[in-house]
């Protein structure tokens, strides 16, 4: 279905104004609605944010962040850490900065390890973890001032997709990247099979924090019009595409979305969740193994077809 008002809308990556109307999805925290569209040119998928008297920070609030439980924290940040500690050969100086660096324990991890790795994030210091807050810079990264030429790796760990202009933060970063540096993007994949199946149950849609839904082909675009070269693309994710199938089988079943998540990063507790929401509660208890089982088998097949529900993007600054 074509947008009708797709002479107010274009795409802010190729800006054409061949925009699809996909369907509509609602913040499961406020339950506000939000329309999906998707570019038919670059197919970059948008989030048209109808605020009015809003402002997207809103929706950034108390219900928002939350403290992963210690066991899935360490497993997401050890394969962070093992992936960007393979591109040594393109950090002579250990440099990193990651952009939307949350608490901070992927950065401090690599400082345990010899590199000089500092963040950005805009979210509250409270949500920091220990001393974390003393490399990172509040605020927007397009705004930091980081000096030219500063850092031999950039990551953005699920962070892309928050912001207003992507391709703005990726010619920042191609700026603060020393050459021959790598520039290193995880998000989710708008074209995996997950996203297809579920659609507005999909996890990973989070609208309206996430604005901008990649595919493989969109972010490829993104990076070459913020001039990075030798582009990988790879689609898998243990940890995040896997919950992704199984929070959003759940989400199926729940009139209370993500309520598998919040309690996973502690944002909600048992005896709140029994008093809350009784009758989701006992929906994801009896549905959780199969939900389980069929997570298992779906993460399996879309991963064999290459269609995982996480991408992860890697360009270089190469030397001119």
């Amino acid at each position: 279905m074509k947008n009708n008002s797709s002479n107010t809308l274009k795409c802010p990556l190729c800006q054409s104004a061949e925009l699809d109307h996909l369907f509509q999805a609602n913040d499961y925290i406020s339950l506000d609605p939000f329309i999906v569209y998707r570019c038919a040119c670059c197919d970059l998928a948008i989030t048209k944010a109808e605020l009015a008297d809003k402002n997207i920070s809103n929706y950034y609030g108390r219900g928002y962040y939350g403290q992963r439980k210690f066991l899935v924290e360490s497993i997401i940040n050890y394969i962070r850490v093992m992936a960007i500690s393979r591109l040594k050969k393109f950090a002579p100086s250990l440099s990193l900065l990651d952009v939307g660096c949350g608490n901070g324990t992927f950065m401090m991890s690599m400082r345990k390890r010899g590199w000089q790795a500092f963040g950005t994030e805009i979210a509250p210091t409270g949500h920091m973890r220990g001393c974390a807050g003393e490399f990172i810079k509040l605020g927007d990264f397009k705004k930091s001032d980081f000096s030219k030429n500063s850092f031999d790796v950039i990551t953005m760990w699920h962070s892309l997709e928050h912001v207003e202009d992507p391709l703005g933060y990726l010619i920042e970063a191609r700026r603060v990247l020393k050459d021959n540096g790598a520039l290193v993007a995880e998000i989710p994949n708008f074209r995996s099979l997950q996203a297809r199946i579920f659609r507005e149950n999909w996890f990973h849609l989070d609208v309206p924090r996430h604005l901008f839904h990649f595919s493989p082909k969109s972010i490829g675009i993104l990076f070459q019009k913020a001039g990075l070269e030798n582009i990988i693309i790879r689609r898998s994710s243990l940890v995040y595409g896997f919950f992704g199938c199984l929070q959003s089988f759940l989400n199926v079943l729940s009139v209370k979305k993500n309520l598998f998540f919040d309690f996973v990063n502690s944002k909600v507790f048992l005896s709140n969740m029994y008093q809350n929401n009784k009758k989701d509660l006992f929906i994801n208890i009896i549905f959780f193994v199969p939900a389980l089982i069929a997570s298992v088998i779906l993460f399996l097949a879309e991963t064999i077809i290459g269609k995982s529900g996480i991408i992860l993007a890697l360009g270089r600054k190469s030397v001119k």
